[in-house]
Protein backbone atom coordinates (compact mmCIF):
# COMPACT_ATOMS: atom_id res chain seq x y z
CA UNK A 1 0.00 0.00 0.00
CA UNK A 2 2.81 2.40 0.90
CA UNK A 3 4.52 1.58 -2.40
CA UNK A 4 1.45 2.92 -4.21
CA UNK A 5 0.93 5.78 -1.75
CA UNK A 6 -2.39 4.29 -0.54
CA UNK A 7 -3.89 4.53 2.91
CA UNK A 8 -5.60 1.54 4.56
CA UNK A 9 -9.15 1.27 3.24
CA UNK A 10 -12.21 1.82 5.42
CA UNK A 11 -14.46 -0.05 2.95
CA UNK A 12 -15.83 -3.60 3.40
CA UNK A 13 -13.40 -6.15 1.93
CA UNK A 14 -13.33 -9.58 0.38
CA UNK A 15 -10.19 -11.63 0.83
CA UNK A 16 -8.66 -14.78 -0.66
CA UNK A 17 -5.64 -16.44 0.97
CA UNK A 18 -3.75 -19.21 -0.82
CA UNK A 19 -1.04 -20.91 1.23
CA UNK A 20 1.25 -23.31 -0.64
CA UNK A 21 3.55 -25.58 1.33
CA UNK A 22 6.64 -27.47 0.22
CA UNK A 23 6.22 -31.19 -0.37
CA UNK A 24 8.46 -32.97 2.19
CA UNK A 25 11.58 -34.41 0.59
CA UNK A 26 11.40 -37.47 2.85
CA UNK A 27 8.12 -38.66 1.33
CA UNK A 28 7.90 -41.55 -1.12
CA UNK A 29 7.49 -40.82 -4.84
CA UNK A 30 3.87 -41.96 -4.66
CA UNK A 31 3.05 -39.67 -1.77
CA UNK A 32 4.83 -36.74 -3.45
CA UNK A 33 2.82 -37.36 -6.63
CA UNK A 34 -0.43 -37.44 -4.62
CA UNK A 35 0.46 -34.14 -2.96
CA UNK A 36 1.32 -32.54 -6.32
CA UNK A 37 -2.00 -33.77 -7.77
CA UNK A 38 -3.99 -32.24 -4.87
CA UNK A 39 -5.06 -35.66 -3.61
CA UNK A 40 -3.59 -35.02 -0.17
CA UNK A 41 -3.40 -31.68 1.62
CA UNK A 42 -1.30 -30.24 4.46
CA UNK A 43 -2.63 -30.94 7.93
CA UNK A 44 -0.73 -28.31 9.88
CA UNK A 45 -0.93 -25.39 10.31
CA UNK A 46 -4.67 -25.22 10.84
CA UNK A 47 -6.46 -23.14 8.23
CA UNK A 48 -7.91 -20.78 10.86
CA UNK A 49 -4.41 -20.02 12.13
CA UNK A 50 -3.29 -19.12 8.60
CA UNK A 51 -6.25 -16.75 8.27
CA UNK A 52 -5.60 -15.18 11.69
CA UNK A 53 -1.93 -14.46 10.93
CA UNK A 54 -2.71 -12.86 7.56
CA UNK A 55 -5.68 -10.84 8.84
CA UNK A 56 -3.70 -9.55 11.82
CA UNK A 57 -0.76 -8.67 9.54
CA UNK A 58 -3.00 -6.63 7.23
CA UNK A 59 -4.60 -4.65 10.09
CA UNK A 60 -3.72 -0.99 9.67
CA UNK A 61 -1.80 -1.71 6.46
CA UNK A 62 -4.34 -2.84 3.85
CA UNK A 63 -7.53 -2.23 5.80
CA UNK A 64 -8.19 -0.24 8.96
CA UNK A 65 -9.47 -3.29 10.86
CA UNK A 66 -9.96 -6.96 9.97
CA UNK A 67 -13.61 -6.63 11.05
CA UNK A 68 -14.13 -5.05 7.60
CA UNK A 69 -13.57 -8.44 5.93
CA UNK A 70 -17.02 -9.82 5.16
CA UNK A 71 -16.00 -12.66 2.80
CA UNK A 72 -12.93 -14.83 3.38
CA UNK A 73 -11.70 -17.86 1.46
CA UNK A 74 -8.59 -19.73 2.58
CA UNK A 75 -6.89 -22.52 0.63
CA UNK A 76 -3.89 -24.61 1.58
CA UNK A 77 -2.10 -27.11 -0.58
CA UNK A 78 1.25 -28.61 -1.42
CA UNK A 79 3.23 -27.13 -4.31
CA UNK A 80 6.67 -27.21 -5.89
CA UNK A 81 7.18 -23.57 -4.93
CA UNK A 82 5.93 -22.69 -1.44
CA UNK A 83 4.36 -19.25 -1.17
CA UNK A 84 1.54 -17.22 0.32
CA UNK A 85 -0.70 -15.34 -2.10
CA UNK A 86 -3.36 -12.94 -0.86
CA UNK A 87 -5.95 -10.95 -2.76
CA UNK A 88 -8.03 -8.21 -1.16
CA UNK A 89 -10.82 -6.46 -3.04
CA UNK A 90 -13.13 -3.65 -1.99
Amino acid sequence: MALHDLEPTEKPCQMVIKAQFEIPKSWTKARKAAAAADIIYPGKPDIDNIAKIVLDSFNGVVFADDAQVYDLKVFKRYAVEPCLVTTVTW
